[in-house]
């Protein structure tokens, strides 16, 4: 068992990151406190993880505090390049498995009762109605901790696991084209494209912290997801979705305090029974990674939600 905190030095050594999993067990970076988190799919008592970091600090602290876990960081400079290929293969066969936790409620009342923590005692704080996006961070037995959105504030609590719709659960449309800013998705008469731009600074306006005058707190009076104060590199350009004769073009609106949009991290999954499209992505640059969420119903767009600072 390991219940100790790690630091690694990483100021003179590029690492690659990501994470997969064996058995039933997942361990991520989380990017906004800079550690390693785990989350259990089952009471497996114990997994490997394979971790390859590609982040510059000084150091990261790893409180590696899960039961039976073994996990490897290892410098990608000393990894043989024939084993490089055989790693990267295997990240690309799981890849999926780490990044698809969003959700939406489900149940036959029409609303489920969010709880403060995984018990039925008195600890309701809040009501989701059915079709409500959530994000899944782990689960404790029948239950599942998740962080979502609601009038305007982004909250968390636990709910029973079995009112949960996994989106991943749903078809997976694939990609048939990819160029470096634009990828497409076509199966049948569903037809999806995210194309992406250099971020164009004189086109949009910067305020900076008064505090600390390097640091970008808002871009064009928004919040922007995907930097960690720093001006981004890359913003989406435009995303279109066709549903049979039905083109949607998603409003600039719902897009435009998006950055650093990674589109190899990007998939969908169409719901034929309620003619339902989601689109999701997992972007950010370092500290300001994040998971966002289209919705389109029945040809129309609907909502998005945003997951940040896990």
């Amino acid at each position: 068992m390991y219940e100790s905190t790690y630091k690694i030095n990483l100021s003179q050594t590029h690492y690659k990151h990501f994470t997969s999993q064996f058995y039933l067990r997942m361990v991520y970076y989380c990017p906004h406190r800079r550690r390693l988190e785990t989350s259990p799919f089952s009471n497996s008592n114990f997994c490997i993880f394979f971790t390859f970091l590609l982040y510059t600090s000084n150091s990261i602290s790893l409180p590696l505090n899960c039961p039976h876990t073994l996990i490897f960081a290892y410098p990608i400079y000393l990894i043989p390049d024939p084993m490089k290929k055989i790693l990267w293969l295997f990240v690309c066969c799981y890849a999926s498995q780490a990044f698809s936790q969003f959700a939406f409620i489900s149940d036959k009342d029409g609303k489920v009762n969010i709880r403060t923590t995984p018990t039925l005692t008195d600890n309701i704080e809040d009501v989701l109605g059915n079709g409500h996006l959530v994000y899944c961070l782990e689960f404790h037995g029948n239950w599942a901790n998740i962080d979502y959105t609601k009038n305007g504030a982004s909250t968390n609590g636990y709910v029973y696991k079995n009112r949960l719709v996994m989106i991943d659960d749903f078809e997976k449309i694939p990609a048939y084209s990819k160029q470096s800013q634009l990828i497409s998705f076509k199966k049948d008469s569903i037809r999806i494209t995210v194309s992406t731009k250099p971020f164009d600074r004189s086109a949009n306006r910067l305020f900076y912290s008064t505090e600390h005058p390097d640091i970008v707190e808002l871009i064009n009076g928004k919040l922007p997801f995907g930097t960690d104060g720093n001006i981004p590199r890359s913003a989406y350009q435009y995303i279109e979705v066709q549903m049979g004769n039905k083109l949607i073009k998603l409003p600039d609106i719902a897009h435009d305090d998006l950055f650093e949009p990674t589109l190899d991290n990007t998939s969908v999954n169409y719901d034929r029974k309620q003619d339902t499209l989601f689109l999701q992505s997992m972007n950010g640059d370092g500290a300001g990674g994040y998971l966002v969420i289209w919705r389109f119903v029945k040809g129309e767009y609907k909502d998005r939600f945003i997951a940040h600072g896990f």
